[in-house]
C-alpha cells in the first residue's frame, strides 16, 4: 500500500497522482522535443541567411534536419506513442548519418534530445497495472 495524504485520498488515490505524474510526464517531453526541434529550425534558417542564400535554397536547405524535427515533434504533441517511436526512430537515424564523418561529443548533442523525448514520451504512454488488493 503506498502512503496517501488526505488530498490525494479525494482526488481519487493513488490512480488520481499517478495520471497526474504521467501527465507531468509527457508535457516535459514534448517540451523537450519542441525545444530541440525549434532550435535546429532557427539554426537551418540562420545558417542559410549568414550564407546569404535565397528564401529557396534556405529551405531546401533546413528542410533536411530543422523542418524534419519540426514535423516529428509537433507530431510527438498529438500521439505519445507514435511520437516518441517517431523521436527515437529520428535519434537513431541521424546517429547513423552524422557518426561516421562527425566526432562523437557533436553528434551527442544532436541525437540525445529526440531519444530522451521519445523514451519519456513512451514511459509516460504505459497504462498502469490496476492494484487488486
Amino acid at each position: 500500500m503506498t502512503n496517501q495524504t488526505p488530498e490525494s485520498r479525494k482526488r481519487g488515490g493513488w490512480m488520481a497522482d499517478y495520471r497526474e505524474e504521467r501527465r507531468q510526464f509527457a508535457i516535459a517531453a514534448r517540451a523537450l522535443a519542441l525545444l530541440w526541434a525549434g532550435f535546429w529550425m532557427y539554426f537551418s534558417l540562420a545558417e542559410g541567411y549568414r550564407q546569404q542564400l535565397g528564401l529557396t535554397e534556405t529551405l531546401q536547405g533546413s528542410w533536411q534536419y530543422g523542418l524534419l524535427s519540426l514535423i516529428i515533434a509537433l507530431i510527438a504533441f498529438w500521439w505519445d506513442v507514435f511520437g516518441g517511436i517517431l523521436l527515437i526512430s529520428a535519434g537513431v537515424a541521424w546517429f547513423m548519418h552524422y557518426f561516421p564523418r562527425v566526432e562523437l561529443g557533436y553528434t551527442l548533442v544532436q541525437i540525445a534530445p529526440p531519444l530522451i523525448a521519445g523514451v519519456m514520451l513512451l514511459a509516460s504512454s504505459r497504462k498502469p497495472k490496476e492494484n487488486t488488493q
